[in-house]
């Protein structure tokens, strides 16, 4: 009986024990929890991103002159926002798809923003397609939509670019066997600057008249253009007629030239 009694004692003291611990560390979940700290940096997501919602100024063709080669232009959005709006911006890509500026737009009343955009120091005018990618952010750093416009500038005195000089040797001996290579090459300019240069191609006449048209050349830098072929041991043999064609981005093409290369056996 007494030994009965004392293992009840004992699951008693056990059990009790046991609930001490967890009430123990119950108690210390809850201190810790209530100690963390409140985390403010989360943005409410009920805050709403600004949106712009019409581009009320912008270009559709700029005018531009190579001897003074300088963009300028207004451009104007309007935006709806919950916030204030801390920057709106207007970036301007060339027909590249080259960030070539970033205009800060000004509140210019109510929800209008707009500038003056101005790009100068070019150093050789482009012509063709642009971009301009209008965005604005909030005083919370939310981004809003990004709207994107299209405009062209055009160079009204355009001149059409020239071939200085063509580089090919008179003849040419096929080899007895394998292949050699053949590089000929033009120099060209353009009075509106070597970067309005688009093309240079060449239509080739074989001694048969068959004609090969606009075959493209390379651009190698320090306005020079270059083919390379390879002239193997078989193949018609006479006089190989090239002539050399150059087109600027506004599509005005050069004066053609043309030159000949005399290909013989051995």
């Amino acid at each position: 009986m007494f030994c009965v009694l004392s293992q009840k004692l004992s699951d008693y003291i056990l059990n009790k024990n046991l609930i001490l611990k967890l009430l123990l560390f119950t108690t210390t979940i809850l201190f810790f929890s209530s100690c963390e700290k409140e985390d403010s940096g989360v943005i409410d997501p009920n805050y709403t991103a600004p949106v712009i919602v019409n581009i009320t100024q912008s270009p559709t063709v700029v005018n531009a002159s190579s001897s003074n080669p300088e963009i300028s232009f207004p451009v104007a959005i309007e935006v709806n926002s919950q916030n204030q709006i801390s920057n709106a911006y207007a970036r301007i890509f060339n027909p590249g798809n080259t960030m070539i500026a970033e205009v800060l737009l000004q509140n210019s009343g109510g929800n209008s923003y707009s500038a003056n955009a101005s790009i100068g120091n070019i150093s050789c005018l482009v012509v063709g397609v642009y971009k301009i990618q209008f965005q604005v952010e909030d005083n919370l750093g939310l981004m809003s939509n990004v709207f994107l416009k299209e405009f062209e500038v055009r160079n009204p005195n355009n001149s059409p670019p020239f071939i200085e000089l063509t580089s090919l040797p008179d003849s040419v001996v096929r080899p007895v066997q394998d292949s050699v290579l053949l590089t000929i090459s033009l120099n060209a300019n353009d009075s509106d600057g070597i970067c309005d240069i688009r093309s240079a191609t060449f239509d080739a006449k074989r001694p048969d008249g068959v004609v090969f048209n606009n075959l493209p050349m390379v651009y190698e830098g320090n306005s020079i253009f270059k083919f390379s072929n390879y002239v193997t041991s078989t193949g018609l043999n006479g006089y190989f007629v090239y002539t050399f064609k150059v087109n600027d981005n506004s599509n005005a093409l050069s004066q053609p030239v043309s030159d000949s290369i005399k290909f013989v056996q051995p």
